[in-house]
């Protein structure tokens, strides 16, 4: 809470973030409304690439002003809760904003050549998950060959979500160390970490509140398992029990575990430290919905 709590003072006495209301304002909420875990990662990198935490807080801010920016783009092209928008303006406000915002943030950093380096870093990953959210918008996975669908999946995964995270821990640590390797490694374990989120969201979102079918990691599954029985839209229970009879749960459960092994492999050229082994341990906090874990038979602490 304490964090919180600074990093909405950081946003309230900036007089130039102040100067964008809207953007500020939608700043402070997701703030507010994040998990605390998004808050430190870039926190985490820093310490875990040798320096002092509190260094990577414009980072991590700047990182959020940005996510803020791309939270608005993908409500736009899902036409998604638009209706406390008045104008285009205000839309086009509130996504060019949290640029600016993330740019004039990044000079609290204090060092131009430590500020450059973590923004060159921050802006490349939301550039990569804006054209994620392009592709995931552009291509009818429904409409592909099995094969050429799980490969815009994957592709589509790993700009949308790994890129956002990626960026997060590698502008952190590049907020203490300019050493390509340790940069790199917390970079990977971004990615790894935000592919696993990416999959249990996929998990819990497999049916639209309307009943339309999400062609995600699960569904793409099943179809491979099942090719002469192409899955259409029903009601959650009886799209689980077919999911289950397919063991879809266990392919899951094997590929969420490989990418956990990943996320580990990269902090092994990091030297011990509480922040490493905290960033051990999250890599394990993403967990799949009731349905798949009782099918499973599991909880999150067997995954690994």
């Amino acid at each position: 809470m304490l964090l919180i709590n600074k990093f909405v003072e950081l946003v309230q006495e900036d007089k130039l973030i102040r100067e964008w209301p809207e953007c500020a304002k939608e700043l402070e909420n997701l703030v507010r409304t994040l998990p605390e875990r998004d808050l430190v990662f870039p926190l985490l990198a820093c310490e875990a690439a040798a320096g002092e935490s509190e260094k990577a807080i414009p980072v991590s801010l700047a990182w959020n002003a940005l996510h803020c920016g791309v939270v608005l783009l993908d409500k736009v092209i899902d036409r998604d809760e638009l209706e406390g928008f008045h104008s285009y303006e205000q839309m086009a406000a509130l996504s060019s904003g949290p640029i600016f915002a993330a740019h004039h943030i990044l000079s609290m950093l204090g060092d131009p050549t430590v500020s450059q380096r973590a923004g060159n870093i921050l802006f490349q990953g939301f550039f990569n998950c804006a054209y994620g959210q392009y592709l995931d918008l552009t291509q009818g996975r429904q409409e592909m060959q099995t094969e050429q669908a799980l490969n815009a999946y994957w592709r589509m995964t790993l700009l949308k979500s790994g890129s956002v995270y990626q960026a997060g821990l590698a502008a952190g640590a590049a907020s203490a160390t300019e050493a390509k390797g340790l940069i790199e490694a917390l970079g990977n374990y971004g990615r790894a970490f935000g592919v696993i989120k990416q999959l249990m969201d996929d998990c819990s979102d497999i049916l639209d509140a309307d009943g339309t079918l999400e062609w995600t990691l699960p569904v793409l599954l099943y179809n491979t398992a099942k090719k002469s029985s192409p899955l259409i839209p029903m009601e959650r229970e009886t799209l689980f029990r077919l999911l289950d009879g397919a063991h879809i749960p266990e392919t899951l459960a094997a590929v969420v575990t490989e990418w956990q092994h990943r996320a580990l492999e990269s902090l092994k050229p990091l030297p011990s430290s509480e922040a490493k082994q905290k960033l051990e341990n999250y890599v394990t906090e993403l967990v799949f919905p009731s349905e798949f874990l009782s099918s499973l038979g599991i909880n999150h602490k067997t995954l690994l």
